[in-house]
């Protein structure tokens, strides 16, 4: 009998109006899912017969779930306060994954308790003219040593990753205010330094289609340029690489001209950490990552005590950090 003690894998799926994916991707899941697993799938209240294709498959969805929400990170939150399995493996509703190869992959976290979360590698396929055509390879490079930084540049993807759910008390759940979900989960585990390796393996096929958030390039950008923020990655900040609107987005201006003010103010930040003053910069930033460490911190007592004053502490102190 499977009891929340013995779970061994909660495979997560978001999704909203593609039933015709989600028919297929569950039909991947059945290759790969154990009694000992189990399946939960939260839907943002589709209008197609999302219902129906659930419905279909019940011998292997746990949970299902569907109402409104504010999008996937809001989902996938939802998902994670009903995980059970000891590790946490997101599943997209329109990607495919390799049988062998997720046996794979569970198999050596099971065999490493040090472990807090395994990124592989995987392919890249966009969609042309109602055909798939292969567009690459995500994985890390073999001169390449895959420090957790590295495993961000190069192969980081959600369809890559599975998490210890102990990982995830650590890191918080995920923001809503990204588009990049799997971004966040990865740049959070790296700011909590939990220990990550990266497994040469071809787990998924990731599939560009027109629908996919990689073709919202603004909302990415902006994403990974508060992602370097937080790593404290001053050199691709201030490469210059990343577009006007990206940084108008990041800091809350929708009108280019305060955008502009705010954008020149983040250049003379960059000339200021390549000079002489930039170890007191450079500290002040390492202060500031220490004080959202420690909200983090405090996010995970409210979760676990549920206690009123702590909520009212925190609220005080989420104003002060904004």
């Amino acid at each position: 009998m499977i009891t929340q003690e013995n779970v061994r894998v909660t495979y997560l799926i978001t999704t909203r109006n593609r039933s015709k994916f989600l028919e297929q991707t569950l039909s991947n899941v059945r290759e790969f899912i154990t009694l000992e697993d189990e399946l939960i799938i939260i839907d943002g209240l589709s209008s197609d017969d999302t219902r129906e294709v659930v419905e279909h498959n019940r011998d292997i969805v746990k949970t299902f779930l569907s109402e409104k929400d504010f999008g996937e990170a809001h989902a996938f939150n939802k998902g994670l306060f009903r995980a059970r399995g000891r590790y946490i493996k997101p599943i997209t509703d329109d990607d495919y994954y390799y049988p062998d190869s997720m046996r794979q992959l569970i198999q050596e976290i099971e065999a490493n308790p040090d472990l807090d979360a395994i990124q592989c590698g995987g392919e890249n396929w966009k969609s042309e003219n109602g055909q798939l055509v292969f567009s690459g390879a995500r994985c890390v490079p073999p001169q390449i040593r895959a420090t957790p930084e590295a495993i961000f540049d190069f192969a980081f993807s959600g369809q890559g990753l599975i998490i210890r759910r102990s990982a995830f008390e650590r890191i918080g759940g995920v923001s809503g205010s990204c588009v990049s979900v799997d971004g966040d989960v990865m740049v959070k585990l790296i700011e909590c330094e939990c220990k990550i390796r990266y497994l040469d393996l071809r787990l998924f096929k990731w599939i560009c289609f027109p629908h996919s958030v990689s073709n919202r390039k603004s909302e990415l950008e902006s994403d990974f340029l508060k992602f370097n923020v937080h790593l404290g990655r001053w050199d691709k900040i201030f490469s210059f690489s990343y577009e006007p609107e990206a940084l108008f987005t990041l800091m809350g201006y929708k009108d280019k001209a305060g955008g502009l003010n705010q954008m020149y103010g983040i250049w003379a930040v960059g000339f200021i950490a390549r000079s002489k003053f930039g170890f007191t910069l450079r500290l002040f930033a390492k202060l500031i990552r220490a004080a959202v460490k420690a909200k983090i911190a405090l996010s995970h007592l409210v979760l676990r005590t549920g206690s009123r004053s702590v909520q009212n502490g925190m609220h005080q102190w989420s104003g002060i950090l904004r």
